[in-house]
């Protein structure tokens, strides 16, 4: 939404039927817009991302330059934060209006593009660095931040940015797996929860395998999320089981169930699930 600029002078006769909220600033009256459709929604974002982010953003807009049907776990925009050079920060920007639905359309979007992040942070920089270079305007202004960073290339700013979303996995599998002996809110059906007896941890790329996995001590409701905890022991390795050859599309994206000797004989990722 936004709010729509006239004069004072110009009083209340002329604003649009139903409209309520009025903002009055310094002789100038602003009454609430709402938009009809998402395209106009986006153009208004564009034109005004300096004010809505703030003036040490860059607007990325991945929808427009790559195209969404070809990239359906992608949002509408990144938006890089140089607010601290010496660490900026990638946020991901959904657009939606009002009328939209919060659980049925915006949720899913969010966990689509979920998904989509946690399988593959190249796919995530490819797409970055081609919406960057076929916007010169934008490459532009991200290179007039860059003097003031420790980065000397966009794409090296790009490879800092991405790689955090796979350093919060690793902090992740530390805490949890290596330092609480569990595992925690995975979504588990009451048949699974009655025959699991061990978890094996694959880790994201750039490791891309599975190397650790440990015995289910047992299984509890975790808080009141409706998934699971599982306290683990006797943890073990396996020699690394890795992704078969040009095959990211094998990675697991979520519990995915095998034997235990197929876990302990697999040489590739592909080999657990036949």
């Amino acid at each position: 939404m936004r709010f729509v600029k006239g004069k004072i002078s110009e009083r209340i006769e002329q604003r649009p039927p139903g409209v309520m909220a009025r903002i009055i600033l310094k002789n100038n009256e602003y009454s609430l817009y709402d938009f009809d459709n998402e395209a106009d929604f986006e153009k208004a974002v564009i034109e005004n991302q300096k004010y809505l982010f703030g003036k040490d953003s860059v607007y990325v807009d991945v929808k427009r330059r790559i195209g969404r049907d070809s990239h359906r776990g992608i949002p509408d925009a990144f938006l890089i934060d140089f607010y601290d050079t010496q660490k900026p920060q990638l946020y991901i920007v959904e657009n939606e209006i009002a009328s939209h639905d919060v659980y049925a359309h915006i949720s899913e979007q969010i966990v689509r593009f979920g998904s989509s992040s946690a399988t593959s942070a190249n796919q995530i920089r490819g797409i970055l660095i081609k919406a960057i270079e076929n916007e010169q305007e934008t490459k532009k202004g991200i290179e007039r931040y860059l003097p003031q960073t420790v980065f000397k290339t966009v794409t090296e700013l790009m490879l800092f940015l991405t790689e955090n979303d796979i350093k919060i996995f690793e902090d992740g599998f530390k805490h949890a797996y290596l330092e609480n002996n569990a595992w925690w809110e995975i979504r588990l059906s009451q048949e699974a929860r009655e025959k699991l007896k061990y978890l094996a941890i694959y880790e994201k790329a750039p490791v891309a395998h599975i190397s650790h996995y440990a015995e289910i001590e047992r299984i509890e409701p975790y808080k009141d999320t409706g998934k699971y905890i599982l306290y683990l022991k006797n943890k073990k390795t396996v020699k690394p089981i890795k992704l078969g050859a040009g095959k990211k599309g094998e990675a697991p994206q979520a519990p995915r169930y095998t034997t235990h000797s197929k876990l302990l004989n697999a040489k590739s990722v592909s080999e657990l699930w036949r």
